[in-house]
């Protein structure tokens, strides 16, 4: 959550969604904690994101 600034209600939207759901691990003996693999989180996090430069051309067409 603090990583890509997320409110606890947007990460388990994030976590809970059907399609692309955010990749997080569980701790296998707790019900509490999750981890996301460094390389997994930033393949979500490109897949789910654009460029801010190309929110801009977006917006001018």
């Amino acid at each position: 959550m603090a990583l890509l600034k997320l409110s606890k209600q947007k990460y388990y939207e994030l976590v809970e969604r059907e399609e692309d759901p955010l990749p997080m691990r569980m701790y296998g003996w707790s019900a509490r904690g999750a981890l996301a693999e460094r390389g997994e989180l930033m393949a979500w996090f490109k897949r789910n994101t654009r460029l801010a430069r190309d929110s801009k051309k977006s917006r001018k067409t």
